[in-house]
């Protein structure tokens, strides 16, 4: 994973709590209609850089239907830490939500990855390599 010389096994094996090296997070809105769930949150890599860092983009599981972008698999702030990545976190609007259905929920996810690439710059990411990961539903929609 980055430059830590550690493959994606060995680090699955550690111990996923220590030391993940990203700063408190920054919340932002991807989609600027005052909708709850059209947020994400960054977390910035601690050691400051000149060049654009690789971002892992965190989505939540839940089922579709519960679940926010506060609950970050403690592996993917290992694999943040570790490879040097940037982390973001985004929240989707859920399927129980009237105003999301199908493939709403696909659109959210898709204007969280623009708003990123977009805002690229200005965060210090590379926006040619973002990483999408998530677990349960979060998997579903990042594939």
């Amino acid at each position: 994973i980055g430059d830590s010389g550690k493959s994606f096994e060995s680090v699955a094996t550690e111990d996923v709590v220590s030391g993940s090296r990203l700063i408190q997070p920054v919340e932002y809105e991807y989609i600027t209609d005052g909708h709850e769930r059209h947020k994400l949150d960054f977390y910035a890599y601690e050691e400051k850089s000149d060049s654009k860092r690789p971002t892992l983009i965190w989505i939540h599981g839940g089922a579709w239907i519960v679940g926010d972008k506060s609950k970050i698999d403690p592996l993917a702030y290992r694999i943040a830490g570790l490879g040097k990545y940037n982390l973001i976190s985004i929240n989707y609007r859920l399927a129980n939500d009237t105003a999301a259905p199908w493939p709403e929920i696909i659109y959210d996810v898709n204007a969280a990855i623009r708003w990123v690439k977009l805002n690229s710059a200005e965060l210090g990411i590379d926006p040619d390599k973002l990483i999408l990961a998530g677990e349960s539903a979060g998997a579903h929609l990042a594939a």
